[in-house]
């Protein structure tokens, strides 16, 4: 692709049909950082190049806005009279969404909120809107033009089945990211596996609701209560009694704002009591474990836990703690596992 750096007036770009983070301009002008930004800019200038693509027609401006919304207002608001840019070739919106997704996806202050508004603006352009399930050739697809491999991919199309009043809500600290995901993972999609008969009459976008409200209303602690007390219940039952009563126990948990996931445990045991866990059970336990400590991990980025050292060195002991644990136990599988 063709670029060229050169130096324009701000005045002679458009800005884009779309914001990649999903900001409108009033979030922009009252976002604190905003106005240490103009302060930037009227001091020193844009110090990082706009994307333009160039642009004709009547009533068009020279040059259309692909990265840099933020950059643009702050010189248009300081009368700003020269800004950098880096010209690129016109992609078509498709092209446009992913070069800006591209762009955002290298940068350290893009986190997944945005990255799953962008990756919404994909599957719109490939009318994959509203799907849940891709086949092989599609999540190719999908890698090729995010840069994610599968791993990065799959928490965010979880969470893109969320509408953006939800995304709002985590991006203002009222709801997790890990939230969406595991309500997938845990319970949609376990549900959608082995009691399909639920969905016929509770549809999904119900059982997220219900589950959005107990995790605004704290009844879904740390996150992680769906994947320890709800997933392994469906996955112990066994006779069709059990089953019976999982499938009532679901039903009543996903229509109930006020059932917690340790409730959902606790009845099952008291109905099915049992001394303890079988292999089996404790194996599932940690595949689901460590896929999601998996996504968790792939998705965390160290450098940003500068702001909070203490945290920092928590997390490092005890991932240190847990690396010494997980080589046992690899040392233990070697001799039960073929190679």
């Amino acid at each position: 692709m063709r670029t060229v750096i050169d130096v324009v007036d701000p005045k002679d770009i458009d800005f884009a049909i779309f914001n990649p983070r999903g900001e409108k301009p009033g979030d922009i002008e009252s976002d604190p950082s905003f106005v240490q930004l103009k302060d930037s800019v009227y001091k020193y200038g844009v110090l990082v190049p706009l994307v333009v693509h160039v642009q004709s027609g009547a009533g068009k401006k020279p040059f259309r806005l692909i990265d840099g919304e933020r950059r643009l207002r702050a010189a248009l608001d300081t009368n700003a009279k020269k800004v950098p840019v880096r010209i690129t070739d016109a992609g078509g919106p498709l092209g446009d969404v992913i070069q800006a997704f591209h762009i955002h996806m290298l940068r350290k202050q893009w986190n997944q909120v945005p990255q799953t508004r962008g990756l919404k603006k994909i599957l719109k352009h490939k009318k994959w809107e509203g799907r849940e399930k891709f086949n092989d050739e599609e999540m190719e697809e999908l890698q090729t033009l995010t840069g994610c491999n599968k791993e990065q991919l799959r928490p965010l199309l979880r969470a893109v089945r969320y509408d953006d009043g939800v995304l709002d809500e985590v991006e203002n600290g009222r709801l997790r990211y890990s939230h969406l995901v595991q309500i997938e993972e845990s319970l949609v999609e376990r549900i959608e596996a082995e009691y399909p008969s639920i969905l016929a009459e509770i549809p999904k976008m119900t059982i997220r609701q219900t589950m959005i409200q107990k995790a605004k209303k704290n009844l879904l602690p740390g996150t992680r209560s769906l994947m320890l007390n709800v997933a392994p219940v469906i996955s112990r039952a066994r006779t069709l009694s059990e089953k019976k009563d999982v499938e009532g126990l679901l039903r009543k948990f996903v229509t109930n704002d006020d059932m917690t996931p340790e409730q959902v445990l606790k009845e099952f045991e008291h109905a099915h009591p049992t001394a303890q866990l079988d292999v089996l059970d404790q194996m599932g336990q940690i595949l689901d474990a460590a896929e999601a400590l998996d996504a968790l991990l792939i998705n965390f980025q160290p450098h940003g836990a500068k702001s909070w050292p203490e945290m920092a060195r928590k997390i490092e002991a005890s991932l240190k703690k847990l690396h010494i644990l997980i080589s046992s136990k690899i040392r233990g599988l070697k001799g039960t596992v073929s190679r």
